[in-house]
């Protein structure tokens, strides 16, 4: 049976993350059933991660089986069926008969907003920070990231991880205008580990922090330790990226 793929965008403020949860209105919830209607059929689809109530996503690949061809209106169907904040940016089908949207990613990113005025057309999509911040000191400090393999420290407790090891490849901040965006890419990440992570590298920032007391929290594996786990507001999954070739865009004539 063939094996389709949708880019998922939403702004997250008023659901309760991607997955299906009983008694919640979930971004996978309305996607599924937006996707059965239109191809009249149970439709189930597998999500790229679990992002957390009020995380937004600018790129969250799903795959679902479906026997046969897209037909032309899908986009465009699928779309007016969805809440507003929510879309499907594309559609591709699949290549290896064993891809999986979650399991096949090789590396994930996330961005963290930060904003530094009260601006209430970004109120929901960025963390207003009010506090003076040593910024140079964390762009020094978010590189720290890089050397180690082991975030224990940063994942939320309980949640009965069989390993905290992830490979961070980027690790840096970056302006936009006049907010200032912190981008991570790893091959995974562990539950609440990037909110955790930019609520340690702003304690940083305040100065009750320096690099060697970085590396001690990370060399501990103690979350106790680690800042704040920040709101969700201001975090976005970016993108997830696949093995080139693992995608074909579908073309709806």
């Amino acid at each position: 049976m063939p094996r389709y793929v949708v880019d998922v965008s939403f702004k997250g403020t008023v659901y309760a993350g991607w997955q299906i949860q009983p008694n919640c209105t979930t971004v996978q919830g309305e996607l599924d059933a937006a996707l059965s209607r239109v191809l009249r059929e149970p439709i189930s689809t597998y999500g790229a991660g679990r992002t957390d109530s009020g995380v937004h996503a600018l790129k969250l690949p799903a795959h679902f089986d479906f026997e046969g061809e897209l037909p032309k209106h899908f986009m465009f169907a699928v779309n007016a069926l969805l809440p507003r904040d929510i879309a499907i940016m594309q559609a591709y089908k699949a290549i290896p008969p064993n891809f999986h949207a979650r399991f096949s990613g090789r590396a994930r990113a996330y961005r963290y907003q930060l904003t530094f005025k009260k601006d209430p057309i970004r109120y929901g999509f960025a963390r207003w920070v009010k506090e003076d911040l040593d910024l140079e000191a964390m762009y020094s400090a978010a590189k720290i990231f890089l050397e180690y393999d082991s975030y224990e420290s940063f994942c939320k407790t309980n949640s009965n991880n069989k390993t905290y090891i992830c490979d961070i490849k980027q690790s840096y901040f970056e302006w936009e205008g006049d907010m200032l965006v912190y981008h991570v890419r790893a091959n995974r990440f562990l539950r609440s580990m990037v909110r955790t992570m930019i609520g340690t590298l702003i304690n940083v920032g305040k100065g009750v922090l320096d690099e060697p007391g970085l590396r001690q929290i990370i060399e501990s594996k103690d979350r106790t330790l680690a800042g704040m786990t920040e709101l969700a507001d201001g975090l976005f999954l970016s993108d997830v990226e696949y093995e080139a070739g693992s995608l074909e865009i579908v073309v709806f004539g």
